[in-house]
């Protein structure tokens, strides 16, 4: 409202776009009334297009100014841009923990196959031994 508010001229007459039915709702929208406008287009057509589409009137200053946001290499094209380039970079960075995450598994794997191949062999060899110890054990009775 308050940015609206520096697009707004008056006639000489101190007419306004609110004297010719546009105004604000609580929740910012504007409105127009129909029959408010319809009374100021039969009083003065002209200021009514100076006020609204005139050279510096509000359709015309309100256009200029989405001209910033819209135009090409604009406010939103180089919002895009920047929020594209973010998704960008953090997409790369999980691509990267991705397979720093999968070189450590693997390693882990390779190291904990590995113990568990050692366990085998010495579980392999205690029951040597207790089978040995065993039969010695029988013998000396």
């Amino acid at each position: 409202q308050s940015m609206m508010s520096g697009f707004l001229k008056t006639t000489e007459d101190g007419e306004s776009v609110y004297s010719m039915g546009l105004s604000y709702k609580k929740d910012g929208t504007l409105t127009l009334n129909g029959t408010a406008f319809k009374n100021a287009l039969e009083k003065d057509s002209s200021a009514v297009f100076e006020l609204f589409g005139g050279e510096e009137g509000l359709l015309t200053n309100v256009d200029s100014f989405l001209q910033g946001y819209t135009k090409s290499a604009g406010f939103l094209d180089k919002r895009k841009d920047s929020l594209q380039s973010n998704v960008s970079y953090l997409q790369d960075k999980l691509d990267r923990q991705t397979t720093a995450l999968t070189n450590y598994e693997t390693n882990l794997r390779k190291r904990y196959g590995a113990i568990d191949s050692l366990i085998a062999g010495l579980n392999t060899n205690l029951s040597y031994l207790d089978a040995a110890t065993a039969g010695i054990n029988a013998n000396s009775k």
